[in-house]
């Protein structure tokens, strides 16, 4: 059940997934996953590779059912959710501003001014007219959080958005991500395999276990922000995730 949540911008108590395989057969995927996440707060999810931290991002989206309470905040009245997925998903017979402009308010008069202002967010000024085949795969990925953003969301879903990319490009983009973050402090959910990923990014990292998952640690990373790259601090943090993993 979905309602609006009080306090909390998102607050999941109990949540439960169990998927019916053409055979017939029952897989539990979450079995009473609870946590909340604070307007303007980031939070990753690490877990092992079928845990189900995919499906958590499809119960908040609404693109999928479950058991359990799931509650939102009012903040999402006029506020939508954004989603970036593993891939990019861009429309390749489309330019970058109509892949942009499609999921944008109909009746939204300044849309081109708009389009620019994420595009110039993302780095891609001047790519407007391009298409996707003609983007390397790190700049699909920027399109991919122009559109996103474009919304204007309350809540950033991201599922691995950077898994397909090499990492200096990934360190790049991760970058990209907090300085418009610190623009907008909109909330992020975070889905992700890499504990540096989570450090950099995260204020709260939940470590799930393998199915039917629970929520086993949660760490707390108290670092200021603007956050470097290898900064002492940030590899104390990234050691201490890699640690609780390593244990969970």
């Amino acid at each position: 059940m979905i309602k609006k949540a009080s306090y909390h911008h998102i607050l999941a108590t109990d949540l439960k997934k169990s998927f019916l395989a053409l055979s017939g057969k029952k897989t539990t995927v979450l079995n009473g996953i609870s946590f909340n996440i604070g307007c303007g707060e980031i939070v990753s999810l690490l877990g092992p590779s079928g845990c189900g931290k995919s499906t958590i991002l499809n119960i908040v989206a609404g693109l999928t059912t479950f058991d359990g309470l799931l509650e939102i905040s009012d903040y999402l009245d006029d506020k939508g959710i954004g989603y970036i997925f593993q891939t990019p998903r861009l429309i390749p017979w489309l330019t970058i501003e109509e892949n942009i402009k499609i999921v944008m308010d109909k009746n939204e008069k300044t849309a081109g001014e708009m389009v620019s202002d994420y595009l110039s967010l993302a780095n891609l000024n001047g790519l407007e007219d391009a298409y996707p085949g003609e983007l390397s795969g790190g700049m699909k990925t920027r399109a991919a959080i122009a559109r996103a953003l474009s919304i204007r969301p309350s809540i950033l879903l991201c599922d691995e958005p950077f898994s397909s990319i090499d990492e200096i490009t990934a360190m790049k983009i991760r970058d990209e991500i907090q300085r418009i973050w610190l623009k907008n402090k909109f909330s992020i959910l975070f889905v992700t395999h890499n504990p540096q990923e989570a450090a950099f990014l995260s204020d709260r990292v939940l470590i799930l276990s393998k199915r039917p998952a629970n929520i086993v640690e949660e760490i707390i990373i108290g670092l200021d922000r603007p956050r470097k790259i290898g900064s002492y601090d940030l590899m104390r943090a990234t050691s201490e995730i890699i640690d609780k993993l390593q244990r969970s």
